[in-house]
């Protein structure tokens, strides 16, 4: 797969990690059955996107350009974009210390995602 295609994938495939824990464990009708999970899934998964759209490309091209392939750096990325995304939802109010961790962590685990995606591909060996 080349670099842009494994980018691509890397980022959809990332993009459900938020998605999946809303529909999960807090699904919009507060009962979790197939309808639910799968309608908090569709609406979350656009915002999911566009928050990696964003946050995600821009610190993505950023560790490109300094070749900076870390694990860890790309998960402590992800949860500087996982407390910003949680502010930013909850302006002009500060969030809680329960949603800064919960969107600290989610930001943590769809780096990690992204991050498997991409170093399974081989595609920094190509950049």
């Amino acid at each position: 797969m080349d670099t842009i295609k494994t980018t691509v994938t890397g980022f959809l495939a990332a993009s459900v990690v938020p998605s999946l824990f809303f529909a999960l464990f807090t699904p919009l009708s507060d009962s979790l059955d197939f309808v639910s999970f799968a309608g908090t899934f569709l609406v979350t998964y656009q915002f999911s996107v566009l928050a990696l759209a964003v946050l995600g490309i821009p610190t993505y091209l950023l560790f490109r350009r300094f070749n900076l392939t870390s694990l860890w750096l790309a998960i402590a990325a992800g949860v500087v974009g996982g407390v910003l995304v949680a502010i930013l939802i909850r302006l002009p109010d500060w969030p809680d210390s329960r949603g800064l961790l919960t969107f600290g962590v989610l930001g943590a685990a769809t780096t990690f995602t992204f991050w498997m995606v991409w170093k399974l591909s081989g595609a920094q060996k190509r950049v």
